[in-house]
């Protein structure tokens, strides 16, 4: 690198460093190694440019023979897919996230199936006895049931167990068992391992967002885009299912995106598709209603913050209006800070038939630009670092913790030495006397820079003690002196993964700090 300098600046400079030949000819070198040379090119973007390392880790995915891209592409798992899989005796668990509810699907098969409605149950206070009912109707007259926040409800998950197991050989078979529940430490491990588990997650990416919505049976499909006969129709079903994604795509951009976290899911895309339904019936559309209905109605309706409220008010005025019909209209900024990926263009088609309309949207782009979000480019860094932190912690916390075998340095061993390194390059501890004499010197407590210092010094000796007495401590743990508590196991998982630990951070400690 030192003998090409500029190249390599160059190179780090670039916006998408992971699409540039790495300088020097060390991308033909790494191409000739076709084993390795893919791993090794993620390395270098993982040392230089940790922004741009989960995009690398998809591109090294994808060119794996061993994996290849459905292991990255998107997935649009329905709930008819999930009920194929389904017998009578096996629940299903979905598993939720922010923004997902299988609640709508769900009714809808049901529907399609032409079997009575399921009996809809949200677990609470006093609601078990009524699930216990509904389940023994649904296995005598083989209807559905759907528990509805049984994270709620763990005195009949507890249960449940036992109940399916007690009722097996007198299920009727048209019976299905749906369960949703937020992922709760205490829920019953045994009925997890009974079940079918389904997780599902927000689809990522305007890409994956909006064929989730273009799948049939979750959002739009071909009876839909045929309920009302014009081109309009069709066009605003796509707007309204692209400023959803957009919405739900810009929570991952924390406070940039919006002020408050809003749990915006496909109930709310349901409703105004049903508004704008019923609208059109009726005659010409009033764009003024429609805009209100969405933005202060529908999404609206979880809005709390003035600003974000602002926010989603302007993205109904620039993409619900009468140009959004118009030929060539697209939701792309008039101009552009950096180039948009490929120079795509998101552009509103009018296809009649539900298959164009996702041929079209495979071709968006796999990473979004942040400015079609209506932020600065910027905003994409921090969430990029954000997210290939996240992913190499867990790969850290994840991997083996085992000791050596076969000869080789235990963990333990490793901790040891470090430990040993750190406590010799440690610090003195402050002096209290020592330290008060020289601030007096310096002019005593009537001068507002020293009253700060005081209180750096007394802070940072806390870390400092902190620090020398947990290693002192794990030392004496890892030779089987003292005991091995909770806090000195994940200090040593800590400094084995090369992470500051927890309880270093936060030495908050004494009258001073309360």
């Amino acid at each position: 690198m030192t003998s090409s300098e500029g190249a390599w600046r160059k190179w780090y400079d670039d916006n998408a460093p992971e699409a540039v030949p790495i300088p020097s000819g060390y991308e033909q070198r790494l191409g000739d190694r076709a084993d390795i040379g893919s791993f090794l090119k993620l390395l270098l973007v993982r040392c230089l440019r940790v922004d741009r390392s989960i995009l690398m880790c998809k591109e090294f995915v994808r060119n794996t023979k061993e994996m290849g891209p459905s292991f990255v592409e998107p997935v649009t798992d329905t709930i008819e897919m999930v009920y194929d899989d389904m017998v009578p005796e096996v629940p299903v668990i979905f598993l939720l996230s922010r923004g997902s509810d299988p609640t709508d699907g769900i009714i809808e098969l049901c529907r399609k199936k032409k079997l009575p409605s399921p009996a809809v149950i949200s677990l609470g206070e006093g609601q078990e006895p009524v699930a216990l009912k509904a389940i023994n109707s649904g296995v005598v007259n083989g209807s559905w049931v759907l528990l509805q926040n049984c994270e709620l409800g763990l005195g009949l998950m507890n249960e449940m167990e036992s109940i399916i197991n007690k009722l097996r050989g007198s299920i009727d078979p048209n019976f299905r068992l749906f369960i949703t529940a937020l992922p709760h430490p205490d829920f019953p491990l045994g009925l997890l391992q009974m079940c079918s588990k389904v997780t599902n997650d927000p689809p990522a990416g305007l890409r994956a967002g909006l064929l989730r919505s273009y799948t049939p049976g979750v959002m739009v499909d071909q009876d839909r885009l045929e309920r009302v006969d014009t081109a309009q129709w069709r066009q605003l079903l796509f707007a309204l299912c692209f400023l959803h994604s957009v919405v739900q795509e810009r929570r991952k951009f924390g406070p940039l995106g919006w002020c408050i976290p809003y749990e915006y899911n496909n109930g709310d895309l349901q409703s105004c598709m049903l508004f704008l339904e019923k609208h059109l019936y009726n005659g010409e559309i009033d764009w003024s209603t429609f805009r209100y209905m969405v933005s202060d109605v529908q999404y609206g309706g979880k809005i709390t913050d003035s600003l974000d409220v602002r926010l989603f008010r302007t993205y109904t005025k620039e993409w619900l209006t009468d140009l959004t019909c118009e030929e060539g209209y697209a939701f792309n900024p008039e101009a552009s800070i950096l180039k948009i990926p490929n120079d795509f263009r998101y552009t509103v088609p009018s296809f009649t038939e539900h298959g164009d309309y996702r041929k079209y949207i495979e071709q968006f782009p796999e990473n979004d630009s942040p400015e079609v979000f209506g932020l600065h480019p910027n905003a994409d860094l921090t969430y990029c670092v954000k997210e290939a932190t996240s992913l190499f912690r867990t790969l850290g916390e994840t991997q083996p913790k085992g000791g050596g075998g076969d000869g080789g340095v235990s963990r333990e061993d490793v901790v040891y030495e470090k430990a040993s390194d750190l406590l010799t390059r440690l610090p003195e501890d402050y002096v209290e006397d020592e330290y008060k004499a020289k601030i007096r010197k310096l002019g005593g407590m009537t001068v507002p820079m020293n009253i700060f210092l005081f209180q750096e010094i007394q802070r940072f000796q806390n870390v400092l003690a902190k620090v020398r007495f947990t290693l002192s401590q794990l030392q004496l743990a890892i030779k089987g002196e003292v005991v091995m508590t909770a806090e000195l196991q994940e200090t040593l998982d800590s400094m084995f993964d090369a992470r500051v630990p927890h309880f270093w951070e936060n030495t908050l400690t004494g009258d001073e700090f309360r």
